[in-house]
């Protein structure tokens, strides 16, 4: 193939990416890397997979990369990536370290230290962030080393290699995002919401997740008119989140605008089909809006997807109780005695209705 067709289909690729239309991206990435395969190719081909969650597509097209040339990093680095997003841990540590003969002096240590971190190698961890701020003192190892030091709750020093951090790479928002985590969890809600303003106001970063974390420290705060704005910017990024949905149905919900919450909820569902929690606060809007019949319904998904769960169980057999259906309450909390790690408030709840239940 010519050289202006694979530039074509680099640019097709490209806009494809930047229109959001990550199917057709994938579908030029695949076809460029097949009549051209060399390593840029392949990597565009993988990390577009990824993006779209094809995680053992992307493995497979990492590996070929890798195979043409086991010495550069970029490949090796993305592999350990998505093992660590796919929750194997382990395997990606073990990946990186079983490299460092080959890679030397182009072992991401950085990498290394966030993945020993996690694995709560915490010594070995800051060894691995010293030596990759001493060796390649960017955005990226000062970040690595703020996370170690987060692990080991030595925060004066992670707020620090935050700031460090952010003076190397300021229009990074993956890294405002994790300043602001830091500070949530730190308990300092009023500093997080002023990291992420920062970030949104002045360096004008519009990352869905900036919007989402900044919504959640609003609600925590009792902003709800700002955490409902932050969620519905978040929405027109993401509108398949259901993570989103449930935020903004919960707000909804705590206002008393109980049908918006309820399409909220129904549309968290969409995306988020088991969850408990969703089902609960769905039938308690449920009940809110006299639907009595679809809030047993809802409350017997929630109860059927956490059975140790006493708060869901306990308000389950309240609800039974209020609409005179004792035995059934009863059931279901003898029941959840034989689930639940703690009885006692189980057990409560049969001597205080005792007399309903005879």
């Amino acid at each position: 193939m010519t050289n202006f067709n694979t530039t074509l289909l680099r640019n097709y690729m490209e806009q494809a990416y930047d229109d959001g239309d990550l199917k057709k991206a994938v579908f030029y990435a695949k076809h460029l890397s097949q009549v051209d395969p060399i390593y840029e190719n392949l990597i565009d081909y993988a990390l577009v997979s990824k993006e779209s969650g094809l995680y053992k597509q992307a493995i497979r097209t990492l590996d070929q990369a890798i195979n043409l040339d086991i010495t550069i990093p970029d490949a090796h680095i993305e592999k350990a990536l998505i093992l660590y997003e796919t929750d194997e841990t382990l395997r990606a540590y073990n990946y990186i370290l079983s490299l460092r003969a080959t890679l030397l002096d182009d072992t991401p240590w950085a990498l290394l230290a966030v993945l020993a971190g996690e694995l709560q190698h915490l010594q070995e961890a800051l060894f691995y962030a010293n030596k990759a701020v001493n060796q390649l003192p960017d955005a990226w190892s000062f970040h690595a080393r703020a996370i170690v030091h987060q692990l080991q709750k030595a925060y004066l020093l992670a707020n620090e290699d935050f700031q460090t951090a952010l003076s190397c790479d300021p229009y990074n928002p993956e890294l405002w995002n994790s300043y602001g985590l830091f500070f949530e969890e730190c308990m300092a809600f009023e500093r997080a919401l002023e990291v992420y303003d920062t970030a949104i106001n002045q360096f004008e970063l519009t990352a869905h997740f900036l919007y989402l974390n900044r919504a959640k420290i609003h609600h925590i705060l009792g902003h709800k008119e700002h955490s409902l704005y932050d969620c519905e910017q978040a929405l027109e990024q993401i509108p398949d989140s259901g993570d989103i949905w449930f935020l903004f149905a919960t707000i909804l919900h705590e206002q008393g605008d109980f049908l918006s919450a309820l399409h909220a909820y129904n549309q968290s569902l969409r995306y988020i089909k088991k969850d408990a929690s969703i089902h609960f606060c769905k039938a308690q809007v449920l009940e809110a809006l006299g639907n009595i019949k679809q809030a047993k319904t809802s409350y017997q998904h929630a109860v059927k997807l956490d059975k140790s769960n006493t708060e869901i169980r306990l308000a389950f057999a309240t609800f039974l109780i209020k609409h005179n259906l004792s035995l059934q309450a009863h059931a279901l909390i003898r029941e959840g005695i034989d689930y639940a790690d703690n009885t006692a408030s189980l057990e409560r709840f049969l001597q205080k209705h005792d007399n309903l239940f005879l």
